[in-house]
């Protein structure tokens, strides 16, 4: 499990988002993936 989520964190992120957005609240799903893409892009860009 641990390999799989360094070598593909997005994945991981949709299957976190996914049953968030179906299921509790679409606002949690949207934070997972603004938060997610903010860390990203912070990753990329240090």
């Amino acid at each position: 499990v641990v390999c799989m989520i360094q070598r593909n964190p997005t994945a991981v992120v949709a299957l976190v988002t996914v049953p968030l957005v179906c299921f509790v609240h679409p606002a949690l799903g949207l934070i997972v993936l603004l938060l997610s893409h903010a860390s990203n892009c912070h990753m990329a860009l240090c």
